[in-house]
């Protein structure tokens, strides 16, 4: 009830602990522009554990980009 906009309801995006992919934690960024993102322990188990700040996430990726790393979007 917390985090339910009483205006409009808005799908809670989150991030699993495990099992996601460079490519699918990419596509969440650019996707869906916040400022941070709630880490959950799973998708079915919806306890948070954690919070990453959308500007760390960022600074990884520019990171690899910078150091010509040519990272692999399926690795998790």
């Amino acid at each position: 009830d917390v985090l339910e906009n009483k205006r409009e309801k808005h799908e809670l995006i989150v991030l699993p602990r495990d099992g996601l992919t460079l490519g699918e934690l990419n596509n969440i960024i650019r996707t869906h522009p916040f400022n941070g993102y709630p880490v959950v322990g799973s998708l079915d188990e919806m306890s948070i554990v954690g919070f990453v700040v959308r500007r760390d996430l960022e600074l990884i990726f520019q990171q690899q980009t910078f150091r010509n790393v040519q990272a692999n979007f399926d690795t998790p």
